[in-house]
């Protein structure tokens, strides 16, 4: 399980994604809590719904 911190950008995000060779990443607040999971599926919906 890889995490990254709620200031990651996306694209910093998915290339963590790509390097592990998974599909989501845990994101999480400053003290290790859960905020949020992200997919591979929501990288793609923000690519195709923002251009």
């Amino acid at each position: 399980m890889h995490t990254v911190g709620v200031d990651t950008l996306l694209r910093n995000a998915g290339g963590t994604m790509l390097k592990h060779d998974i599909r989501s990443v845990i994101i999480v607040d400053d003290t290790n809590r859960l905020e949020e999971n992200l997919t591979a599926t929501d990288l793609i919906r923000v690519v195709t719904e923002c251009c």
